[in-house]
């Protein structure tokens, strides 16, 4: 029997549970609401967007073309703003959508930092969404080495400070941590990563943050930022790369039970309630290794929760084994894994490998591998991974 199926968020678990359900299903009825008002695309990309190497066309997940075929009506610029499981339904405006089941991959978005007058200024900017890197870009036309300040010294910092290094940008990094990505990378990796990242001309400062931010004479610009170590920046524009915040607003007063604002779902995809489903960030499920409850951070993951999540109205459900802990990037020409515990809490012992152009460091715990980062030379990345998944020992030398 023909069901109707709305999914809210056009996120990487979203249109691949659309797309798998499409393969099978072709008689119910597909509604997809998206806040955003691009096609879905690729996020992993936006860097490539920015630096020019890509354009915005070649990141789309799916053409219009698609939707229009496998008839999905897709809505655009659409946000969702309530969830009424009793009623079935899902409120758009003033309008009542029902549904048979729902399907929620509304991901995060962008943390801003609390500083006075920071949603005042025109030259502060995000770097998260496509629409974030089409307003850098216009920007940065006719701006030549403009001094760009990156507050955070994450991934997504780093592919930010990356992509405007590459075109001329004088770039300044400040991390209120002691080192750069403190939620991946431990010290001795921080300091390899901040060496090639200043090679690139990138000022790289940490254990510092803003702590006011000056304006020009019309007060429409910052000019000036202070750090809480007494230095004083000359900016031209400021992109905040300070982390996201999961978009579960939506889902509060549903009955959806959550931790920390992220959605608990079974093997199956499913929440507490039997016809609402979920994938990708705003999911928390079990590692694959550890069994500890982690959120989904990795696109891969993220497209096989969609995947699985839709076999299950099939007639070969397919069984979602747990999130892989699994970070991936680029930055300053370097690709970047990171997999398991690589922060080094609980570790016997690090094996390192490294080069002018390298780093590898592997985790090991209990004789097993507990966890790795690869750095430049990622060949070995698939092998290293298997090792990992199927927690064979670790011998020495360890170069598989």
């Amino acid at each position: 029997m023909a069901k109707t199926f709305v999914v809210v968020g056009a996120s990487a678990a979203s249109i691949a549970f659309i797309s798998k359900l499409r393969s099978f299903d072709k008689q119910s009825r597909i509604i997809c609401f998206s806040a955003e008002e691009e096609l879905p695309y690729n996020r992993c990309y936006l860097i490539d967007v920015l630096e020019g190497t890509k354009t915005c066309d070649e990141i789309v997940l799916k053409p219009a073309s698609f939707f229009q075929e496998e008839s999905v009506e897709l809505h655009l610029g659409v946000r969702v703003e309530k969830i009424v499981p009793e009623q079935q339904c899902v409120i758009v405006g003033e309008e009542m959508v029902h549904y048979d089941v729902l399907f929620v991959g509304v991901g995060a978005r962008p943390y801003l930092p609390l500083l006075p007058g920071i949603y005042d200024y025109s030259n502060i900017f995000t770097f998260y969404s496509l629409s974030d890197v089409k307003t850098l870009l216009h920007v940065l036309q006719g701006n030549s080495a403009p001094h760009c300040l990156v507050i955070g010294g994450g991934i997504n910092g780093l592919e930010c400070a990356s992509a405007l290094a590459s075109k001329g940008a004088k770039v300044t990094i400040v991390e209120r941590q002691d080192r750069l990505m403190p939620a991946q990378v431990d010290i001795s990796t921080s300091k390899w990563i901040k060496s090639r990242a200043e090679a690139q001309g990138v000022e790289v400062i940490t254990g510092a943050h803003v702590v006011n931010m000056l304006p020009d004479d019309t007060e429409q610009y910052v000019e000036t930022v202070q750090l809480s170590t007494n230095q004083t920046l000359r900016v031209d524009l400021i992109v905040c790369t300070t982390g996201v915040r999961l978009n579960s607003e939506l889902l509060h007063n549903a009955g959806i039970h959550m931790v920390q604002g992220s959605v608990i779902v079974n093997e199956h995809l499913q929440t507490n309630i039997a016809n609402i489903y979920a994938g990708g960030d705003i999911c928390t499920t079990a590692d694959i290794i550890t069994k500890t409850m982690i959120r989904s951070s990795s696109w891969s993951d993220a497209m096989l929760q969609g995947l699985c999540a839709a076999t299950q109205f099939s007639g070969e459900p397919r069984i979602y084994q747990g999130a892989i802990n699994a970070r991936g990037s680029r930055f300053f020409g370097m690709p970047y894994y990171g997999y398991g515990a690589t922060l080094g809490t609980k570790i016997d012992e690090v094996i390192q490998y490294d080069g002018s152009d390298f780093l590898h460091r592997f985790y090991v715990r209990n004789g097993t591998l507990a966890g790795f980062v690869l750095i430049g030379n990622t060949d070995r990345m698939a092998a290293y991974k298997q090792h990992y998944l199927q927690q064979n020992a670790v011998c020495k030398p360890f170069i598989l």
